[in-house]
């Protein structure tokens, strides 16, 4: 019998869930058709779902009640195991596996990460202001974190998940509005500033590893600072980070001996948009103007941004060069807000705040995210336990040539590296496959 390891296979250790109480678990890796768990820069939380094939009726006999805790032990093709942790909250599309047949029931579980389930049930109403060890947007993050998600799943003695918070700039004061955890998090990330961030892309989220609090920037740097081999202080050599990389097949034979090399190789790829000059336009794309109207002074004080200047063009290139932009693009998308913050050497009254930093947040920010959104490309490949939503990946695609003797040369507008923005982590039977949603600020490298 051989060995043979086809591309894609993983292996299903264990899925087993257990009631609130603790008394009673029960594994049901055997009745699992398909599972998915979906992880996203753009989601504070990991959620997933598993359709169930139950001929033991465990809905009424376990009985699954939407209380119980999920742990799925799991391996892929390089035997990388992972051990995740969820909570089952939803019992839907309940039926019979066959018309006119009650042997069998089918239906589909769906499962959130234990932080989102335990804090969702907390509201905060308070005022973050500094105070002693608390005076960053960042200090308050951690303290949000450790009160309604470490510590809630510390006194249920459960898995807790790690987080990665990059230092933000200058102090603030907020007061929450009875909002929840998942909410507060995502309010700091939309007021964070950072002092030479070139995005102030902040967000906060969750995917399988650990929860990020940091800037699409920081999740590049923090793989490429380590990305090639260095040699630290006491002369050992450290480990550097292997950056994935992805091809397409150019006709290549998917034979036996290819299996390892097929796991590298793109399954499906989209590119999406290449190009919308109109919404470009009308969302100022590359130029932005914020006025903030200072009442108490008299005065407006105007903040201008131009992408085509201030974007990182060591790692990016844009679509459309200066010149054009400035002649067809140049419409500024307009901003105006009220000056509530005290002027840098001026003394005001403990009401007055400190600086907003609103030309970052209203000019650079939206204008990142508008370009690398508009970079967006879809692909699937073959799933493995070390690429998550935050990771770095690289494409190394080809395009045809009328040069016979070299027909294909590198694409280099689409060729590079990408930050993964999503994964929907597909376990169908006995193929797992993952579904990536890439970008990046620009064009090439």
């Amino acid at each position: 019998m051989s060995d043979l390891k086809l591309a894609g296979r993983f292996s299903v250790r264990e899925f087993s869930i257990t009631n609130a109480d603790k008394s009673k678990t029960v594994d049901i890796k055997m009745l699992i058709h398909t599972f998915t768990i979906v992880e996203s820069m753009s989601l504070s939380s990991v959620r997933g779902s598993a359709v169930i094939y139950d001929a033991f009726d465990l809905v009424t006999q376990f009985p699954l009640k939407g209380e119980e805790v999920i742990k799925i032990v799991y391996s892929d093709f390089y035997d990388t195991e992972r051990t995740e942790y969820y909570q089952l909250y939803s019992i839907a599309d309940v039926k019979y596996s066959k018309e006119a047949s009650q042997s069998m029931i089918q239906y589909k579980i769906n499962f959130v990460s234990l932080g989102k389930f335990y804090s969702e049930n907390k509201l905060i109403q308070q005022s973050y202001k500094p105070n002693g060890s608390l005076s960053l947007i960042s200090d308050y993050v951690k303290d949000v974190y450790d009160v309604y998600y470490k510590r809630l799943l510390e006194e249920n003695n459960l898995p807790i998940k790690n987080i990665l918070i990059i230092p933000t700039t200058g102090t603030q004061t907020y007061v929450i509005p009875s909002y929840t955890p998942e909410q507060t998090m995502q309010f700091f990330s939309r007021k964070a500033f950072l002092s030479g961030s070139k995005t102030q892309s902040f967000r906060f989220f969750e995917n399988r590893e650990m929860y990020f609090f940091a800037t699409n920037e920081y999740m590049y740097e923090r793989v490429m600072q380590t990305a090639a081999p260095n040699t630290p202080a006491s002369g050992a050599q450290s480990t550097p980070t292997r950056i994935p990389q992805f091809r397409i097949n150019y006709g290549t034979a998917q034979s036996p001996d290819r299996q390892s090399s097929i796991m590298n190789e793109i399954i499906a790829i989209e590119f999406g948009n290449k190009t919308d000059i109109i919404s470009d336009i009308n969302e100022g794309a590359y130029k932005k103007k914020t006025f903030e109207i200072d009442i108490m002074n008299n005065s407006i004080i105007e903040n201008s941004y131009d992408h085509s200047v201030g974007f990182e063009s060591s790692t990016e290139k844009l679509l459309h060069d200066p010149a054009y932009v400035e002649k067809r693009i140049s419409k500024p998308k307009e901003v105006f807000v009220i000056k509530d913050y005290n002027s840098t050497g001026v003394a005001g009254g403990s009401e007055i705040r400190t600086d907003q930093y609103y030309a970052n947040l209203y000019n650079v920010k939206p204008t990142a995210f508008y370009h690398y959104t508009a970079n967006m490309t879809s692909l699937s490949i073959y799933g493995r336990n070390t690429i998550f939503a935050g990771s770095i990946i690289e494409l190394q695609l080809l395009v045809n040539t009328t040069d016979t003797n070299d027909p294909f040369k590198i694409d280099k507008e689409r060729s590079g590296k990408y930050i993964v923005e999503s994964i929907e982590n597909v376990f169908f039977e006995n193929v797992y496959t993952q579904k990536l949603k890439i970008a990046r600020g620009g064009i090439g490298i």
